[in-house]
């Protein structure tokens, strides 16, 4: 009996020292991300129901200089989708929604009579992203659409290019009109229906939709943030951006896949309510993380950083289930970057919250997921494009040679390949930094010289340059590199006739 009390006492004592080693190795994780620009919001992991590590980085709000903190309520953009999943999955449990009937069932004006409920929940549908509205949106620019907005528009769209179980599509709008179907077999407003049936049940107090709050005066609110430009040093508010208008107008009035205000202690609410039974049956969640099949058979699957993901009924799965099987989901908006992520099998959650429109949320939460397995995590890797494009705009193209090839013998912390160019091309270019972009196509180029689209892009700039003589060579040269790319080919023509 004496020897089974000291073994308990040792695996006692050892799993206290395990754990803090994953503690310690979570707080290094983050706290390198924070120090790198690479995170500002808050983070939340818990196993087997015990929060293990909680901390918040950054501002809330600039102007006030009031920190992050638990109670900071952030827009939790396309996380929504996961919560209108679940609700539509309690109205199939109660036989008010059946899965496989066609969504003009619930919705007679819906054009397109072969799509489902579960195409809708599983992007399957063929219907577009918000691209939908450009149309209405290229009429009235300060029109900002709703979900009564989505069956007229889809109407004017006509035949989809995809046909219902064809492949995996994106789109925001097929989740807005899950939203109308919930609206209409419960004789609730969609938020109506959420407050009731799972805010409520999960105890999520600090949970609302912005149409139904004023999130502008949430004193919990999270602003978000944005760099401008990609080599910019400092942030603005993200709303006021004109790039983030169009995508604003867009999707600011639409319930179901975006528009609900959450913060972490909330969301740890739902996931130990969602998988604690509370909100579905376990046989319901089966079906919700069972990888969908497309109409041929194969698996649906969703590219999704950081490589690609299978999908159920609302949520990403992790096809590698060494670990146990992973599902998550994240969201995007101008300024505000989520992610939920959950094993099902050993009963872990991670949620990252981010209002600095961080490029290493969904990294960081993998990367959590790994360490609190006892697997090494990978490293976050910086674009090194952009400390280049900084430099180059502030010292020229010397400078911005010499601190490159200082990142790039960096491999843990710095990446570098020929789409970074191309993109940071793009962006002084868009931005009228002419004189930069050449530069930077220049480099791109020297450094991936059989990229045909780098060349390309080259001589494009060179032809800004009115260097038509160096930019008919390269041209040429891209021809050579892929004789099949039709842009190539009207460039020169172009450039032959004098234009």
């Amino acid at each position: 009996m004496k020897t089974i009390l000291i073994a308990a006492f040792y695996c006692f004592v050892s799993g206290l020292a395990v754990g803090q080693q994953t503690q310690n190795k979570l707080g290094e994780l983050f706290n390198e991300l924070y120090e790198r620009n690479m995170i500002n919001g808050n983070v939340l992991v818990a196993v087997r129901g015990g929060i293990i590590y909680q901390r918040s980085f950054g501002l809330q709000n600039t102007e006030t200089a009031v920190l992050n903190n638990k109670a900071t309520n952030f827009e939790l953009a396309s996380l929504s989708k996961v919560i209108t999943a679940v609700a539509v999955m309690q109205l199939a449990e109660r036989r008010l929604v059946e899965l496989n009937e066609p969504v003009k069932k619930y919705l007679p004006d819906f054009p397109y009579p072969a799509i489902t409920v579960r195409h809708l929940l599983s992007h399957t549908s063929g219907l577009p992203d918000f691209e939908l509205f450009d149309a209405a949106i290229n009429e009235e620019p300060n029109r900002v659409m709703t979900n009564a907005d989505i069956i007229p528009a889809l109407k004017k769209w006509g035949p989809l290019k995809l046909s219902p179980g064809q492949q995996w599509s994106y789109s925001s709008p097929g989740i807005g009109l899950l939203a109308l179907i919930i609206e209409k077999v419960t004789n609730l407003k969609f938020q109506e229906y959420l407050t009731r049936n799972i805010f409520k049940k999960a105890a999520m107090t600090a949970s609302y939709s912005v149409l139904n709050r004023n999130y502008q005066h949430d004193p919990h609110k999270a602003v978000p943030y944005a760099l401008p430009f990609y080599f910019s040093n400092d942030f603005v508010l993200a709303d006021t951006m004109a790039r983030n208008v169009k995508f604003l107008h867009q999707s600011g009035g639409v319930e179901g896949p975006g528009l609900l205000v959450s913060n972490v202690t909330d969301l740890y609410r739902f996931d130990e309510a969602l998988f604690g039974g509370r909100l579905l049956k376990p046989s319901t969640l089966k079906i919700m993380f069972k990888p969908q099949r497309l109409a041929d058979g194969s698996l649906a699957t969703a590219p999704h950083a950081p490589g690609k993901a299978l999908f159920g009924l609302g949520w990403f799965i992790l096809p590698d289930s060494s670990a146990g099987k992973i599902v998550f989901h994240s969201g995007y908006k101008p300024g505000t970057t989520t992610i939920l992520m959950h094993n099902i099998t050993k009963r872990q959650c991670i949620i990252v919250l981010d209002n600095g429109s961080s490029p290493g949320v969904h990294a960081s939460a993998m990367n959590a997921m790994q360490l609190i397995n006892g697997k090494p995590a990978g490293n976050v890797k910086t674009a090194v494009t952009f400390p280049y494009g900084k430099t180059l705009l502030t010292s020229g193209p010397d400078a911005a040679l010499v601190h490159m090839q200082t990142l790039v013998s960096d491999t843990l912390h710095y990446t570098m390949a020929a789409r970074d160019w191309i993109a940071m091309g793009y962006e002084f270019y868009r931005t009228e930094h002419q004189k930069e972009a050449l530069e930077t196509f220049r480099m791109g180029f020297i450094l991936y010289p059989d990229n045909d689209f780098l060349c390309m892009l080259y001589a494009d700039a060179l032809v800004k340059s009115d260097k038509r003589k160096e930019a008919k060579m390269l041209y040429l040269r891209a021809q050579k590199l892929n004789p099949k790319n039709p842009e190539i080919v009207s460039r020169l023509e172009k450039l032959r006739d004098g234009h």
